[in-house]
């Protein structure tokens, strides 16, 4: 099978892999897309906090001084890294929820 017929089918998986989840258990569905949604936010204020950094670090002037500068972003990326691992936590948590509630807690 090709990747553009594997790519193809991915929306109708995608679907019936909601329906599903949804019938079994909608909040915990809900839970795992918020959570998704907010790792990926996450993951996108970490890549700009690096960016910040390494435009005050790559910056003429005392060195003492760009890491002053460069402070904020640090402390943004580190509590977005922070936030990722605690949202990673979240998720696969649900997914085992999801997993038991369908499949039975004896395969967990």
């Amino acid at each position: 099978m090709s990747f553009w017929a594997m790519a193809r089918q991915f929306p109708g998986m995608l679907g019936m892999i909601g329906r599903i989840a949804w019938r079994e258990d909608p909040r915990a569905l809900v839970v795992l897309v918020a959570a998704q949604l907010a790792s990926g936010a996450m993951s996108a204020f970490l890549l700009v906090a690096t960016n910040q950094v390494l435009v005050h670090l790559f910056d003429s002037g005392p060195t003492p001084a760009k890491l002053r500068e460069a402070l904020p972003a640090l402390l943004l990326g580190g509590a977005s890294s922070a936030g990722s691992v605690l949202l990673g936590c979240v998720i696969v948590q649900v997914e085992g929820r999801l997993y038991r509630t369908r499949y039975g807690s004896s395969a967990a």
